[in-house]
């Protein structure tokens, strides 16, 4: 008998979407599936199209909440499973149909999560998300190295997973924090004994303004920043590359201050609320000079990085405001 599979949709105002998502789980060639249906007090037509389908395939399962955002969504979903392997959905993507039988097939008893790639769909096009082929056997530090490089993504819908793995070892996503998944995603990384990557475009990513990595605001952006934070942290002390890990951080924060920076210029954050934005980066270097004890040497060779950017300007500008107390125009 083949083994139960738990997909987990965490569902708020997705009703043009979700019927899309929800036929692409009915149709899975892999019949043996459990779909939790989890409706975040939506106030759209969401949960009557999950009671819908609920009504015809006894394999859906609806629950009906409070709105408490995607993380407690997907966490309550967790305890309900029955499942032995668990899958993450968004409601407004969808799976190819083979997508649970590949991913099974991928499993073994040294092979805890299966990873696997997927298409970008816009109004006009479907395009490939990555452009690589990595498909293999990995080690966690293998794979965590993939995950700083950004050959890999943290995304919590990109794999399936032993439900054991994560009861066992406590995870959970962080509640009220967007980009949860980066702060959750090494944590499954590291509780596994092998991970596969199965090169593969089993999901289909829907790109929408709208959505929450689609509008970057003030507090999105930080949010972004804590999350890479905890997840530098929560692997420096057993990753042996820490050059890769303040690498990573920088990444993160160029694209930050790029993104602040863009907004600023739109006009859409006061120059005041811009530079308090940039304070807010600053303790970046702060947290990477802690770990290298030559801080000058260090301070000016990551403030060249910097000054390569576009934001040479922003950079030097904060740097003599907030570090040296030198007003400068």
């Amino acid at each position: 008998m083949t083994q139960l599979i738990s997909v987990i949709v965490p569902i708020y105002n997705v009703a043009p979407y979700l019927t899309d998502c929800l036929h692409s789980l009915s149709a899975q060639t892999y019949t043996n599936f459990e779909a939790l249906l989890i409706d975040d007090g939506s106030t759209d037509d969401s949960g009557r199209i999950c009671d819908t389908w609920a009504a015809v395939d006894q394999r859906f399962r609806v629950y009906h909440r409070q709105n408490q955002g995607l993380s407690c969504s997907r966490n309550f979903g967790l305890a309900q499973a029955k499942g032995q392997y668990c899958l993450f959905l968004d409601s407004d993507d969808y799976l190819q149909i083979t997508a649970l039988a590949e991913t099974r097939a991928q499993m073994s008893p040294q092979v805890d999560v299966v990873f696997y790639d997927r298409l970008n769909l816009t109004q006009t096009q479907l395009t490939p998300f990555y452009h690589h082929n990595y498909q293999g056997l990995y080690t966690p530090q293998a794979m965590i190295t993939g995950l700083l490089t950004r050959a890999f993504n943290h995304y919590a819908t990109a794999y399936l997973v032993k439900t054991a793995l994560l009861r066992q070892q406590r995870i959970s996503f962080p509640p009220q924090q967007n980009f949860e998944d980066v702060a959750t995603t090494y944590k499954v990384i590291l509780a596994a004994n092998r991970i596969y990557y199965l090169a593969r475009p089993l999901y289909i990513y829907r790109s929408r303004a709208d959505s929450i990595s689609g509008r970057m605001t003030p507090l999105s952006r930080q949010q972004l920043q804590r999350a890479n934070l905890a997840f530098a942290q929560g692997i420096r002390r057993s990753y042996p590359n820490k050059p890769l890990i303040d690498q990573y951080l920088m990444q993160g924060c160029f694209y930050l201050t790029n993104k602040a920076h863009d907004a600023y210029m739109a006009g859409e954050l006061k120059q005041a609320a811009f530079f308090e934005e940039l304070k807010s980066y600053q303790f970046v270097l702060a947290i990477l000079l802690r770990h290298y004890p030559m801080a000058k040497f260090r301070k000016y060779r990551l403030l060249s990085q910097l000054m390569v950017q576009r934001q040479y300007g922003l950079w030097r500008q904060l740097w003599l405001r907030v570090k040296f107390g030198v007003a400068h125009g």
